[in-house]
């Protein structure tokens, strides 16, 4: 069941809501969100002023936010604005949940960062957080799947316990602010479903 005041994709959505052009529409969504100047001190941005910059109607929109496969947007609850959870490389204000993290986690990142990494460690760089999941997958998506990203196992429990800090975005989101190379495991194997 969808949240009132949001639109229907039976009903309400027009035929061409769903068309190829729905992923670039998302990317320039995430886009405003997470790297524009648009969003206020706290990421939100009206949906009206969404409208009026990238050019797709309310209904586009919703639907952007609602069938995001990421789960990056949300809406306020009055339904008149829009966040992204992560992703930003602008300073926002974050309602992010300080919380110990699961026992491991994933980070996925391009192979030719491997070296230095296992050096000096992870570091946000055009971030402001680093972006883990206890998903395999999402480490993968989240690593820039376009390149074929690496997946690397990391001892999250084992870092909380020395003081490093987390923050729980959404069940398969996790923030850190700098992972140490000690407590990078490795190239994480990828998981198999069980037959």
């Amino acid at each position: 069941m969808l949240p009132p005041n949001i639109v229907s994709p039976e009903s309400e959505l027009p035929p061409n809501a769903f068309t190829p052009e729905f992923p670039a529409q998302s990317k320039r969504l995430a886009y405003l969100l997470q790297h524009s100047n648009l969003p206020d001190k706290y990421g939100w941005v009206s949906v009206d002023i969404l409208c009026k910059e990238s050019g797709y109607k309310e209904c586009v929109i919703s639907a952007l936010v609602l069938f995001d496969d990421d789960g990056r947007f949300i809406f306020s609850d009055d339904k008149t604005k829009v966040r992204a959870l992560y992703g930003h490389s602008i300073k926002i204000e974050s309602d992010a949940v300080l919380m110990p993290p699961p026992n491991v986690l994933y980070y996925g990142i391009v192979e030719n960062s491997l070296p230095l990494i296992f050096k000096e460690g992870i570091k946000p760089m055009n971030h402001t957080r680093l972006h883990l999941s206890p998903i395999y997958g999402k480490a993968y998506f989240l690593g820039g799947y376009q390149n074929m990203p690496e997946v690397l196992e990391i001892n999250s429990a084992a870092m909380a316990a020395d003081g490093y800090v987390f923050y729980k975005i959404t069940n398969d989101v996790w923030q850190t602010d700098y992972i140490p190379a000690k407590y990078i495991k490795g190239i994480a194997d990828l998981p198999y479903a069980s037959e």
